[in-house]
């Protein structure tokens, strides 16, 4: 991914893309090298960002990593699902994850992405950084670094 673009980024941007129409009551596949390449936390911030646009669930195939994750947090052996090649789909989006920009979110939907480079210049007075779906703490340390300004923080836990 580019410097300073997150899994929640990308989140954000598939899932505004993608919206409530095309997703309600729907399941979400998440296929494609930059999935595979997520960390097992990358992929579940990416799968709970669905619920957002209302899907069922999201899912991704398992692959060894997966395997490996869960295997090591049970002795019950694994049956592992995978998608239906020949399945039919509601619709396809494709996303060259390299081309992505941060965002952020404005008022007062987390699906109303801006780019944070189209805010240069722009004066904030006030803003929140917090996050619910896969927050961890390193993102969140990181965005006053990529807002260009200082930074005031309390954090528990």
């Amino acid at each position: 991914m580019p410097r300073g673009v997150l899994i929640r980024d990308v989140a954000q941007i598939i899932m505004s893309d993608i919206g409530e129409d095309v997703a309600l009551g729907r399941v979400i596949e998440l296929v494609g090298p930059s999935v595979e390449q997520l960390s097992i936390s990358g992929r579940m911030t990416l799968c709970n960002w669905t619920r957002k646009v209302q899907a069922v669930t999201g899912i991704l195939n398992p692959d060894e990593k997966t395997l490996t994750y869960v295997s090591s947090r049970t002795t019950e052996p694994l049956d592992p699902l995978f998608s239906d090649a020949e399945a039919a789909h509601e619709a396809e989006r494709d996303y060259d994850v390299s081309t992505l920009e941060p965002v952020v979110a404005a008022p007062p939907d987390p699906l109303n992405v801006v780019s944070l480079p189209s805010l240069a210049g722009l004066r904030i007075d006030q803003a929140f950084v917090g996050s619910c779906a896969g927050a961890v703490w390193r993102t969140s340390a990181s965005q006053p670094r990529h807002c260009g300004g200082g930074s005031s923080t309390n954090a528990s836990g």
